[in-house]
């Protein structure tokens, strides 16, 4: 070999030496800069303002006595304002979507916990969220502190936080304030009218008890134990589901049972409730609007079940509430 090509070899080395190590210090600075957005509440994922809005409603709460966490399942079938006129209660509900999964409600939790006791902590998830994988991102974009992220793996996290639309969409939120989020009157974000959407033909999925995934139930877990630190009553509601699917998927829902009890949690009677056709909103899943109230009547007798602070807090107040719940529950 030649000393010219040698010498060649050598900067070309030192070359690549030099891109690697600027590369990896321009994915650390975004990585850096993006987990103080993420901190500080200026960068979300998936549902960005929804969830900006729900941490505002935390910092902003004077007090918080039963807290109602989870997905879109709980955004439209729950009226919280309806539950704190029932129950005489202070009740906040911060919901945001189903790509969050267990990983965003253990993380919204900690962040009430840092301001709050509530007595009473509801969870409420879709159906099927025990057969969905773990949301690292769920995890991470609704972490408040590092100690946040405790069990997470590095590799899971880096391409998500290096990414440069975090970084772009945090810039462009400060140079420019956004809208505000528009909420319906009973406090999440108005479902798509039906001239507008699109129904997904064919009948929904009957549930199968080996899809659950046991790595999922490690954040539900933690739910759990961070109820018990503060003193509070932890409890399950699984989403509604249409029939005839929720109906024919018993042994799902036994097993679903078994793995939110596995986690400390205690699981309502009666969910899910199962919705006819003309329940069904805009999503298999979600509620019809014009149902809300019902439905939210409905799963606050669920949950008063295993929480009787949720029961009415006068005989009066019952009067107005009453009908043909009982038929929707199994």
């Amino acid at each position: 070999m030649s000393p010219s090509s040698s010498i060649s070899s050598s900067e070309a080395g030192r070359w690549l030496a030099v891109v690697a190590a600027a590369t990896l210090l321009a994915i650390v600075a975004i990585c850096v800069l993006n987990w103080w957005g993420v901190s500080k509440g200026l960068v979300g994922w998936e549902a960005t303002r929804l969830q900006r809005e729900q941490l505002r409603k935390i910092e902003g709460a004077p007090r918080i006595d039963v807290v109602l966490l989870g997905d879109s399942t709980l955004g439209n079938a729950i009226d919280a304002r309806a539950w704190s006129e029932a129950t005489g209660l202070q009740v906040l509900a911060v919901p945001l979507t189903g790509r969050y999964g267990y990983e965003g409600s253990l993380n919204l939790l900690r962040r009430v916990a840092d301001r709050h006791r509530p007595q009473i902590v509801v969870v409420m998830q879709a159906l099927d969220m025990p057969t969905r994988r773990v949301s690292w991102e769920g995890l991470l974009f609704t972490a408040a502190r590092w100690s946040d992220l405790d069990g997470a793996p590095l590799w899971k996290l880096v391409p998500p936080l290096a990414n440069l639309d975090l970084t772009f969409g945090m810039i462009e939120t400060a140079a420019r304030p956004e809208r505000p989020v528009l909420f319906d009157a009973r406090g999440y974000v108005p479902q798509v009218p039906v001239k507008q959407r699109q129904r997904v033909a064919g009948p929904s999925e009957v549930l199968d008890p080996a899809d659950i995934r046991p790595e999922k139930q490690r954040y539900l877990r933690e739910i759990g134990a961070l109820c018990e630190r503060i003193g509070a009553r932890c409890v399950y509601l699984h989403g509604p589901y249409p029939s005839p699917a929720c109906e024919a998927s018993r042994a799902y829902r036994a097993a679903a049972d078994r793995f939110v009890r596995g986690a400390g949690l205690d699981v309502a009677p009666g969910t899910p409730i199962c919705l006819p056709a003309e329940a069904v909103g805009d999503a298999e899943d979600h509620v019809h609007p014009a149902l809300k109230d019902q439905y939210s009547e409905l799963y606050r007798l669920a949950a008063a079940a295993v929480a009787p602070e949720l029961r009415l807090r006068s005989p009066a107040v019952a009067g107005s509430r009453t009908g043909t719940r009982a038929r929707h529950l199994r």
